[in-house]
């Protein structure tokens, strides 16, 4: 019986009954954020004993897992879920053999059963595999034991704690005689287990759980972190409240020293390690470094404690929590949704920020609202830092160190309303504003006319008129630190904790619109509260549906980009600033599109989901032929239509159904290279498609006799020479023409030969572009890449379909003159090499009328580099921006980079050769130079196709 099996039956014996819960959870899907890193406080994190496997928990109801020291994100863990605390994680610890993770915060569902629970998932898999509880308050804190024969619960409250065995899971510990949360739970090596809480209290408890000791700890205040020597002979303990950091006896539990401190200002150091030799000991908490930019810091002392203080640089907020690495490194989590890793020596080695902007601060000058509300700027740091604004009329995003003048702050002083910032009791006119029991008011508005104020609270925004009268109350995701009104008075706009600009309805408080940006590389989304969206590049997959399966199955997700011919309407959007109500904006918006008066029902649309059961990641493999198994899952319980296999990232074929084994998976066999290679699987049933299931294989085999013997197939199309005269493009001819002479020259460099097809002007025609097209899909091979450039004019239909115009191309006759985009995708998305496509196809026409526009690029963009298509887009613009060209640069300001770049100036690494990634580095900053940021190139890549160089230089 392998441990999993007995793992499995002791859960079914030892777990509360799941199916006896009255709670339940929400059975429609809901949106949530989620880039790929936390987007809230990372409350804890933990280790495996080798050191290769780390795991962080966050109030953004997430559990991530990470490699080490790659920190690679290698699984998301998520909870069951509802609006509000509920799925919020608290606690999160690993297992020493890195197979299991456990996890826990807040999941009572109706606040008033005191059900809470701590989930069990399976590090690799994902699955829940069972719960334990019912504890009687939130789980605060979470440790496995070094044997991994006993988890340790710590409680909110006065709960205290309780400890499972492991092996049959049965509780075999309750201890509720404390006075407040615990918030400290530390194993010896020999078992025994110390535990602090806010009570001041500190316990010790021997092997066999019984209570040998308890005290005041010496430095008498909240006591927070604990850690044990590694000979298990001393304690080290951190505060909440107090800069203090004491060392123990372990027995005694009388102090023994303390780490200096001195000269340290006001703050805390609640959360302390200890190092893998015994030498080291780490604290870090809310103690920062003052002047400049505020930098929190995590302390070092040698010589067990007594040795001088180091100071290391740690987060831009709280030090949440706190762990000893392997090797004598430690890692630290921070209140900011960001975590750090060390290595002995204090340097950083692996850094991982959050991508939610620090939307506190968001006050006065740092938060300004145009009239119509459409136009926003605020800081993508604390207190109005990085200044950026967003324009919902052209969807664009930019940097505005220089505030607009026609934006305004929020009106604070049209009527008396003080204690407003960060205070418990505020009032207006010397009226109390009614507030819960410990609500904080954080951030205030008023109506211009002076006859409603708005307040931000910790979990509300409220309502009143002058006299101080409640007019609504709305719960929101997390803090408003910003408000505005618009000057119409119909538009109350809010900065909140989660990195979110919301727009909601003065009049009743309801929501019309949310915009995420991801801080850290400028993508976007905007949504309405169904669903409905516009995105940057890139930045469909910011949000997603979660989908609850009950308590005892780990919610599926599913990112927006999953729904983008249903949901990607940018016009949608647009209108709700003319109706303020999303109904009435669809029911417009279709109108005007001529689409069907109907409204999507995300349920309706939901996408198979598969799983890759074995080999697990980074099996080593010494066969060309690998057997996969997996498992498939259907909104209707139908089989999947067909099993899509890629291979780093490009389609291999479809698969119809297989064979049953005996797990209940099914199976099917992959030719791989003889190399490392990515696997992926994608199940479509209809029109859905997947998330894919990856895995990486190592290759163990035999080199491959063959050398490989790379070839380029290119076709390059530039269109000038329209025959509308409101058509006419100076320099695309030209860009195809020379790009075109750029990758002849790579023959016998980078490729064994280059074979390309240049069509411009009188020769682009359609004809000849889709005959181009299929010579693509006839010519590459599995190791060649295929490349596509189309410069000239495209447009979008009502419908928001992209066309390409050939020579003869008119706008007023798309379907019969000109290129569909799914032309377009159909042919470079079944070539069996690698793909890259530029785009120059944003350029300013005159011509264009009645239901066409300017090319959509952001559509076109997100939708070719989709996993299943498995393209590499690079664009010359995003949004609606034009593409510029000029006669002193002879090309577009895309294709005269592009060029440079190739040429050598993208080689950042000075290693002769240009790479995908180098490439997008060199084109983002330099389109953006060149054209004084008016004009700025993209690219997006799939997830499962790595990077690979497109150049050589000689």
């Amino acid at each position: 019986m392998t441990w999993l099996t007995r793992l499995l039956g002791f859960f079914s014996l030892g777990f509360m009954a799941l199916a006896t819960s009255a709670q339940e959870l929400p059975k429609e899907p809901m949106l949530r954020i989620d880039g790929g890193m936390h987007t809230a406080s990372i409350r804890r994190l933990d280790v495996s004993a080798d050191g290769k496997i780390l795991v962080t928990g966050s109030e953004d109801k997430t559990v991530r897992v990470w490699s080490l020291p790659e920190g690679r994100l290698l699984k998301t863990l998520r909870l069951p879920a509802a609006p509000g605390d509920i799925g919020k994680v608290f606690a999160t610890a690993i297992s020493p053999d890195g197979k299991l993770v456990a996890a826990g915060g807040w999941d009572d569902v109706d606040n008033t059963a005191l059900d809470y629970y701590v989930y069990i998932f399976d590090r690799v898999t994902g699955h829940i595999l069972g719960r334990l509880g019912p504890h009687p308050q939130v789980i605060d804190e979470l440790t496995f034991s070094p044997d991994g024969k006993r988890l340790a619960v710590g409680m909110g409250g006065s709960a205290g704690i309780a400890v499972w065995d492991t092996a049959q899971w049965n509780r075999i510990l309750t201890d509720g005689e404390y006075g407040d949360q615990v918030n400290g739970i530390a194993f010896s090596s020999a078992g025994e287990m110390a535990v602090t809480s806010h009570d001041r209290g500190l316990r010790l408890y021997g092997a066999d759980l019984n209570l040998k000791g308890s005290i005041h700890a010496p430095s008498n205040d909240r006591t927070e972190g604990v850690a044990f020597s590694p000979d298990g002979s001393k304690l080290l303990v951190g505060y909440v409240g107090t800069m203090a950091v004491d060392i123990l006896d372990a027995r005694s539990l009388q102090r023994l020293y303390q780490a200096d401190t001195s000269g340290l200002a006001i703050g805390d150091l609640a959360a302390v390690g200890w190092s893998d030799d015994g030498q080291t000991i780490f604290a870090a908490g809310d103690y920062y470094t003052q002047g400049g930019v505020e930098r929190m810091q995590m302390f070092a002392w040698d010589k067990e404690g007594q040795g001088k203080r180091r100071a290391h640089d740690a987060a831009g907020n709280t030090v949440m929590d706190l762990k000893a690495l392997p090797g004598g490194g430690a890692a630290i989590a921070d209140a900011n949704g960001g975590f750090t890793v060390y290595d002995a020596k204090g340097d950083i080695v692996l850094r991982k920020t959050s991508i939610a902007a620090d939307l506190r601060g968001e006050l006065g000058e740092n938060f300004t609202v145009s009239e119509d509300g459409m136009r926003v700027r605020f800081g993508l740091g604390i207190e109005g830092q990085d200044p950026w604004l967003f324009d919902m009329a052209t969807l664009r995003f930019t940097e505005a160190p220089q505030p607009p003048g026609d934006l305004k702050p929020a009106n604070v002083t049209k009527l008396d309303v003080r204690n407003w910032q960060d205070e418990f009791e505020p009032t207006v006119s010397g009226a109390p504003l009614q507030l819960d029991r410990n609500e904080r008011s954080r951030s205030l508005a008023i109506e211009e006319d002076g006859e409603t104020l708005v307040l931000g609270t910790n979990w509300s925004l409220r309502r009143y008129t002058k006299k101080s009268t409640p007019l609504w109350s709305l719960a929101v995701p997390s803090i408003p630190w910003g408000l505005n009104i618009t000057a119409r008075d119909q538009l109350l706009i809010a900065a909140h904790t989660d990195g979110t600009i919301r727009w909601y309805r003065l009049a009743d408080g309801a929501e019309l619109l949310a915009l995420f940006v991801d801080a850290t590389d400028k993508r976007w989304i905007a949504w309405t509260p169904t669903g409905y969206y516009a995105a940057s590049p890139g930045g469909e997959d910011l949000i997603g549906w979660h989908v609850n399966r009950g308590f005892d199955q780990a919610p599926d997700f599913f990112p927006a980009s999953q729904f983008h011919d249903q949901f990607y309407r940018p016009d949608i959007v647009r209108e709700v600033f003319n109706t303020y109500d999303e109904d009435q904006a669809i029911k417009n918006a279709n109108a005007k599109a001529k689409r069907p008066p109907r409204k999507e029902e995300i349920t309706d649309i939901l996408p198979p989901v598969i799983e890759i059961v074995k080999p697990a990641e980074g099996t080593s493999v010494t066969e060309a032929v690998v057997t996969l198994s997996y498992r498939v899952r259907t909104p209707d319980g139908e089989p999947a239509d067909e099993i899509e296999v890629l291979i780093d990232g490009r389609p291999q074929g479809q698969r119809g159904a297989a064979v049953v084994n005996e797990d209940d998976s099914l199976s099917l066999d992959v030719t791989i290279p003889a190399r490392d290679v990515e696997v992926a699987l994608i199940a479509r049933q209809g029109d859905a498609v997947s998330v894919p299931a990856r895995v990486t294989l190592k290759w163990a085999g035999p080199p491959s006799e063959d050398q490989i013997k790379r070839k380029l197939y290119a076709v390059f199309v530039g269109v000038s020479d329209y025959d509308k005269a409101g058509l006419k493009l100076n320099f695309a001819d030209d860009d195809a023409r020379d790009f075109s002479a750029s990758e002849a020259a790579q023959q016998g460099s980078l490729y064994e030969a280059v074979e390309v097809k240049l069509l411009t002007d009188k020769e682009a025609s359609a004809d000849n572009i889709r005959s181009a097209l299929g010579w693509l899909e006839d010519k590459v091979g599995p190791e060649d890449v295929g490349m596509l450039f189309l410069a000239g004019h495209g447009v979008t239909d009502a419908k928001q379909r992209f066309y390409f115009l050939p020579v003869g191309g008119d706008p007023e006759d798309l379907r019969s003159t000109a290129i569909g985009e799914s032309e377009i995708r159909e042919a470079i998305s079944s070539l069996a090499g690698k793909v890259l496509f530029f785009i120059d196809a944003c350029h300013s026409a005159d011509s264009l009328k009645g239901d066409v526009a300017q090319a959509d690029v952001t559509a076109v963009v997100n939708r070719m580099a989709r996993a299943d298509a498995g393209v590499i887009m690079f664009a010359s613009s995003g949004g609606n921006e034009l593409s510029l060209e000029r006669a002193d640069w002879n090309n577009g300001a895309f294709t005269e980079t592009l060029l440079a770049g190739l040429a050598g100036a993208a080689d950042y690494e000075k290693d002769g050769s240009i790479s995908t990634a180098e490439l997008n580095l060199w084109l983002t900053t330099q389109v953006k130079k060149l054209t004084g940021n008016r004009q700025n190139a993209v690219m997006l890549k799939p997830d499962t196709v790595p990077d690979f160089p497109v150049a050589r230089v000689k």
